[in-house]
């Protein structure tokens, strides 16, 4: 397993391993019919391709297949006595930073937003997200956050915490 920690704000994962959910690559084009996202030139977007011409296959998009299978790409977990504290004002960050990433990238969504054992857990289809929020943690209420993916598994964990 490698791991990786930093606590910079805009640094990106550089993935060896490819996302064995978004992998699946094919010709033509194709809605998913669970969220209505469309594949076309490669890639998984929201709105119809005005190229598109004729009705296209339906294939399941790989965020679609992650949450039928409860299978996160990246796990945010909370905790401290701050979340507890400001758990509305967190959860609406939580939100507002899916609305986001979602409007921008079809693949990229929340699964779960539970609380387990006085932590928020918060699990996502893509990495991108997961680590949104956690940008987004830092820059509104500061605290710790830290990063550790695995290329052998295509997973972002990361853990947020602020005590005061």
């Amino acid at each position: 397993m490698t791991k990786y920690q930093h606590s910079q704000k805009n640094k990106l994962f550089k993935t060896r391993f490819h996302d064995p959910f978004a992998s699946q690559r094919f010709t033509g084009s194709a809605i998913c019919p669970g969220c209505e996202a469309f594949y076309y030139s490669g890639n998984w977007k929201w709105r119809r391709p005005e190229a598109l011409t004729q009705a296209p296959r339906q294939v399941t998009c790989p965020a679609c297949r992650r949450i039928a299978e409860h299978m996160p790409a990246g796990v945010v977990t909370l905790s401290g006595k701050f979340w507890a504290v400001h758990r509305d004002a967190i959860s609406n960050l939580v939100y507002h930073a899916e609305k986001l990433e979602k409007s921008e990238h079809a693949l990229e969504r929340l699964m779960s937003v539970e609380e387990k054992n006085g932590e928020l857990v918060v699990s996502t289809t893509g990495l991108h997200l997961a680590g949104r929020i956690a940008h987004a943690l830092r820059d509104a209420f500061k605290g710790e956050a830290h990063y550790h993916y695995n290329d052998d598994t295509f997973f972002l964990s990361i853990t947020w915490r602020r005590d005061d």
